[in-house]
């Protein structure tokens, strides 16, 4: 999803946020998140065991909190 974004919307860097619900062979709060950039593409997996409003929040966090390492990683600042 995330080199879908960076494609579609001709970005630098692409990120992706997508969850489970809850299947039989998977837990309810399955988080995985994604970042792609010239480099390659990175993706994380985290689970969280709170109702479903506050795992989006906390994937959401999490997500700028990677792509806040990605680019600390990237060295663009400089």
């Amino acid at each position: 999803m995330a080199v879908a974004v960076r494609t579609k919307f001709a970005t630098d860097i692409g990120v992706s946020v997508t969850g489970i619900t809850g299947t039989e062979s998977k837990q309810p709060g399955l988080v995985f998140i994604s970042i792609a950039d010239s480099h390659g593409t990175k993706t994380w997996q985290q689970q969280y065991q709170v109702g479903r409003a506050d795992t989006r929040e906390r994937a959401s966090i999490a997500a700028l909190f990677r792509l806040r390492e990605r680019l600390i990683e990237l060295k663009l600042g400089e």
